[in-house]
């Protein structure tokens, strides 16, 4: 926008309004621009880190964060150690499963993965063996009655082991043989051959 002092009928009260005027509309988006970065800003020096977040790094080295592993509306956490996974046994993990059983082999996939990158070792328990744990804990009472259908093949250490094992907890955890007494049930589940484990999960799902 231009002005011209040598309009004719323009007084000199007249230009300087029209000045004013013009600096006015330009100055007042660029005002309140600085006003809402003013308003949005927060001072780097006034951010501090809470207690509970301090006492989580700190914690770190022993206690890793949860891994996660979301499937459908379900959101899967656990904690891992060396040699141990805690595994939340919430409605998310029991909805997972319900609605499709092979969804605790993807968990248990993924808890072995993360388990890798952790530590840069893989977990000494297999995917199959993680995959019955995790079952077992959702389906305790069904799992029991659906390997009864097949005892004659079933290893003593199951059948008279499976009962006592199973528990009602809030975290399921999955050790490796030198931290899980109740590895060898598992494990015992696991080497059974496929097509007994498959119509194991088809009874249960």
């Amino acid at each position: 926008m231009s002005i011209s002092v040598s309009q004719s009928g323009l007084s000199s009260k007249n230009i300087q309004a029209m000045y004013t005027a013009k600096n006015a509309a330009v100055a007042q988006p660029k005002e309140t621009v600085n006003q809402d970065l003013k308003n949005n800003t927060t001072d780097a020096d006034t951010v501090q880190i809470s207690s509970e977040a301090q006492q989580l790094l700190a914690a770190r080295s022993s206690k890793r964060e949860p891994g996660t592993l979301k499937i459908g509306d379900n959101l899967i956490t656990w904690t891992m150690e060396k040699g141990v996974i805690h595994l939340d046994n919430d409605k998310d993990l029991r909805n997972a499963i319900r609605e499709d059983i092979n969804n605790a082999e993807k968990i248990a996939d993924q808890i072995r993965s993360d388990y890798r990158m952790e530590y840069n070792k893989r977990l000494d328990i297999s995917s199959d063996s993680l995959t019955w744990e995790i079952i077992g804990h959702i389906y305790p009472g069904q799992l029991a009655r659906a390997l009864k259908k097949v005892d004659f093949l079933i290893p003593d250490v199951i059948s008279e082991g499976l009962d006592e094992v199973i528990e009602r907890t809030k975290k399921i955890d999955m050790g490796e043989s030198g931290k899980d007494g109740n590895r060898i049930v598992w494990d015992a589940i696991a080497d059974l051959p496929n097509w007994v484990q498959d119509t194991v999960k088809k009874a249960l799902d």
